[in-house]
């Protein structure tokens, strides 16, 4: 099989320029163009609307872009229509190469150009490096057909994506209605027309409702709250590969309590038996990742928790409703910022959780309002994984289609 270097493909590079100072000026017989970021041309947020100028670079949809200065130089991204910043560049291709398919092309070796940046400071997608990786040649109507087969997965993965947008979105304005308004016995959520409300520290809620510290839930016992051993009680050089179990943030964070292989002996865990984790325990997390919460379920490895974690002992509330309070709704994490020092959830620690006020509807209904999230979370966790199985098929497709491993003539026929 014939290979060809990118250098034979890539025609031009045209580098994006920067607006004039009084671009932001707006007159009234002004034209606004929408000038590209990074952040846009991944999917996220909108471009920058700007005065028109002569200067400028035009990009069309599906044009293929390079990230060519900064932190991720070297980044493949899909053109959309707008100008074109000076720390990217726009690649003309010449006509026998489908642009669709070259696109794939970079962006299946993005992870060499992204490697292999240049500059002391600042760094810079490196043209030599992008310019020596070896293709394989096939004709115009195979490439096409690669492109076709590729555009389809992605167009199935975007189309996972608003789905996933879509029932977040819904899954928030439920949390807003069911932690202010509640269900009521005929499983209707509440309103002020309808039933009667109260005034608490949390704004209105129904009558039948309590507003309480998370204090006030814990069980009246020695360690129902208990931050993780910290600085010398638990040193790197006393972990060892089997024994007691040492959990920490990320067991909170994917809620998955089989993760992690740090371990201590049986006398190092007699020593810190005050932070062993127990089934029913109710941890947080405080550093790095902060404010992911996990049930500790029934058949854990008899272990302890790390300095990353706090741990509640928790009495006649519900806490699967207490992990949406606190990882989701806005008012209990307000509440976080106010009580942390200097305003971020960094500042997390038990006297700040002692402190949050939480809505304390009855028993029947908690559950009622944690079926209702579980459902809608159930959704999304679906969809999520429908995701990440077409990502590992797109990259599967990308390694056998684009090595010339497999070939597509037979679907040109």
């Amino acid at each position: 099989m014939e290979y060809v270097f990118l250098s034979n493909i890539i025609r031009k590079y045209i580098k994006g320029k920067s607006p004039d100072n009084n671009v932001f000026l707006f007159s009234k017989n002004d034209v606004e163009v929408s000038y590209l970021t990074p952040e846009y041309l991944r999917g996220i947020g909108s471009p920058i609307q700007v005065k028109n100028q002569k200067s400028f670079v035009w990009v069309e949809d599906g044009d293929i872009i390079i990230l060519w200065d900064g932190s991720n130089a070297g980044e493949i991204l899909k053109g959309k229509n707008g100008v074109l910043p000076s720390t990217m560049v726009k690649l003309l291709i010449f006509n026998d190469y489908y642009k669709e398919y070259v696109f794939y092309l970079l962006k299946f070796n993005e992870y060499k150009f992204k490697g292999k940046t240049q500059g002391s400071g600042i760094p810079h997608a490196n043209k030599d490096e992008i310019e020596r990786v070896k293709i394989y040649k096939i004709d115009f109507n195979e490439q096409s057909k690669i492109a076709e087969i590729l555009m389809t997965i992605d167009d199935a993965i975007e189309k996972t994506e608003r789905i996933i947008a879509k029932y977040r979105h819904i899954k928030q304005g439920l949390l807003q209605d069911l932690l202010t308004k509640g269900i009521d016995e005929n499983g209707n959520i509440r309103s002020e027309a309808t039933h009667k409300f109260k005034d608490s520290p949390l704004g209105r809620i129904p009558v039948e409702w309590e507003v309480e510290s998370i204090s006030s839930i814990l069980v009246n016992k020695e360690g129902a709250i208990k931050v993780g051993p910290f600085g010398s009680q638990l040193r790197k050089d006393e972990l060892c590969e089997n024994g007691y179990k040492v959990y920490g943030q990320e067991n909170a964070f994917y809620k998955d309590f089989n993760i992690g292989k740090r371990y201590i002996n049986k006398s190092k865990f007699k020593q810190l038996k005050s932070c062993e984790l127990l089934s029913g325990d109710f941890i947080i997390s405080m550093m790095g990742t902060i404010g992911r919460c996990a049930i500790v379920p029934n058949d854990i490895e008899k272990g302890i928790m790390d300095s990353h974690l706090i741990r509640l002992r928790i009495k006649n509330y519900n806490l699967k409703l207490l992990i949406y309070l606190i990882e989701d709704y806005h008012l209990t994490k307000q509440q976080i910022k106010n009580m942390s020092v200097g305003g971020i959830m960094e500042g997390l620690n038990s006297k700040v959780i002692k402190q949050i006020l939480i809505p304390v509807p009855p028993s029947k209904e908690q559950e009622m309002i944690v079926s209702l999230l579980d459902c809608c979370l159930n959704v999304i966790n679906y969809e999520e994984s429908i995701l990440n199985k077409l990502k590992s098929i797109k990259q599967g497709l990308m390694q056998d289609l684009l090595s010339g491993k497999v070939r597509v003539t037979h679907l040109l026929k």
